[in-house]
């Protein structure tokens, strides 16, 4: 009796786990219909009960990736192996936006040795493998810069928030056209359309007396891309910083260099910058302002949608080459995912603090924060609800950079959260570099949190100080 009483138990047991394991059926079905969201947790629970099963866990993975789970896609393809070869192209694709470039390329090669070189996808995979490999050597010269601030606005704000001082020139707009025009205001360089072709090419214009002279376009060394846009021209009148489009380089939108040779009366060709200024994204424009001493390049990273972010750096006298540095931090430096880490770096960056104070703070920063209800302590007495609660314009603008940090700091702690809780559940290959990461947001984070504390202080000083007047 004891006996029969015990199998009845197991075997209800038994019905209630198959109960609670979805129906693999339903799973595939969402798959093939493209329903990657509903399917996720399907597959979730799945994984979870057979871990071993490969096409679980691809599809797993799968399902992620276009979720933009980048991260647990990695794990979850890596551990699916390479039965599936499509696994090999998507993880190449996830390993490029993670800049694991030489990575990537081993993939993509995995994937184009399963097929025939007339398949559909070979050609594009062909591309693609070109490019992790270009953009694996442009990742090993990536610059040791200073980067220690960034701002967001819209793009259509773009020419008002620019922080370029006078005397270095004026950027502006013709005809909807994005122009530079230096700071003497008898040379100017325009973006103009070709009516036959549709390209964007970079023209210059000279100032005589009352008018300028017909646009005249550059050579094909500064013009020999798909699409030219956002010239500078420093003060030296000989170099030249635009962006292009390209398939050459690491984003859809790169930045470039080129300098006027005098003696020759032509310019060079044209040189793509390096990491940190340029990414898998978008960047396109790059200037210095040297009455301050601070350069610029604006870029969609890090960005939200229908916002741009500018960030700000300290400009080396000479070129520094990134050295002595783990492939990780590297990867981690190049997305701007660390902002001025060096020791050498903060005499630079308190050299320059007060200066950059002095720029105008992002309107579109302020707004956007202020618009959320927040409550800053002034004194024991006296808390502001609102941004436009402030007299002091100095105060407010510090105020909104600490709300901001605030905000960034909220997303990193629920991300720290998330990646301590992927390192229980990880096995032991993939715990290293879960555990690199978990290490600099803690880093990350300390150090944000000095920096809040700085603003705050300050905030409340320069309040404090006007309502004594």
């Amino acid at each position: 009796m004891k006996k029969l009483v015990v199998l009845v138990i197991f075997f209800s047991i038994s019905l209630s786990l198959v109960a609670a394991v979805p129906s693999a059926q339903s799973a595939d079905a969402l798959f093939q219909a493209g329903s990657y969201s509903e399917a996720l947790p399907l597959y979730k629970a799945l994984h979870h009960t057979y871990p071993k099963n490969a096409l679980y866990t691809y599809r797993l993975a799968r399902c992620e990736q276009e979720e933009g789970l980048t991260d647990e896609a990695i794990l979850h393809f890596e551990q699916a192996g390479s039965k599936y070869n499509l696994r090999n192209l998507y993880l190449g694709d996830l390993y490029y936006v993670d800049y694991r470039f030489a990575d990537a390329a081993q993939m993509y090669q995995a994937y184009l040795s399963g097929i025939d070189d007339t398949h559909e996808r070979y050609a594009e995979v062909q591309e693609q493998l070109s490019r992790a490999q270009k953009a694996q050597k442009i990742l090993a010269k990536a610059e040791d810069i200073c980067v220690f601030d960034s701002v967001f606005f819209p793009s259509s704000s773009l020419l008002s928030e620019l922080p370029l001082s006078p005397e270095q020139g004026k950027f502006g707009l013709i005809d909807g056209n994005f122009t530079f025009c230096n700071q003497r205001a008898d040379r100017r360089l325009v973006v103009v359309e070709e009516p036959q072709t549709g390209r964007h090419l970079i023209c210059k214009q000279e100032r005589l007396l009352d008018s300028w002279t017909p646009l005249d376009t550059l050579p094909e060394q500064v013009n020999m891309f798909a699409q030219q846009g956002y010239p500078f021209l420093m003060s030296d009148g000989l170099t030249l910083y635009f962006s292009a489009q390209s398939n050459q380089g690491l984003g859809e939108w790169d930045i470039y260099v080129t300098r006027y040779n005098s003696a020759t009366d032509s310019w060079l060709n044209a040189e793509m910058l390096n990491v940190p200024f340029n990414s898998i994204g978008n960047d396109y424009l790059y200037f210095i302002d040297e009455t301050t001493g601070i350069g610029y390049f604006l870029t969609d990273r890090h960005a939200p949608k229908g916002l741009l972010s500018l960030y700000s750096f300290v400009p080396n006298a000479e070129h520094k080459s990134l050295r002595d540095s783990s492939d990780f931090y590297l990867r981690q430096f190049a997305q701007l995912n660390v902002l001025c880490e060096h020791k050498e770096d903060d005499a630079v960056y308190r050299s320059v603090g007060k200066t950059v104070e002095k720029q105008p703070s992002s309107h579109a920063e302020v707004d956007n924060v202020g618009a959320e209800d927040i409550s800053v302590l002034i004194t024991d007495t006296l808390v502001y609800s609102s941004l436009s609660a402030f007299r002091s314009e100095e105060a407010r603008r510090l105020a909104a950079q600490y709300i901001q940090l605030r905000a960034d700091n909220m997303r990193e702690e629920a991300e720290l959260a998330r990646l301590r809780e992927q390192y229980l559940m990880a096995d032991k290959g993939a715990r290293t570099g879960i555990s690199e990461r978990i290490l600099l947001l803690e880093r990350t984070l300390k150090e944000n949190a000095k920096r809040a504390d700085t603003l705050l202080s300050e905030c409340r000083e320069k309040e404090i100080s006007l309502l004594s007047k």
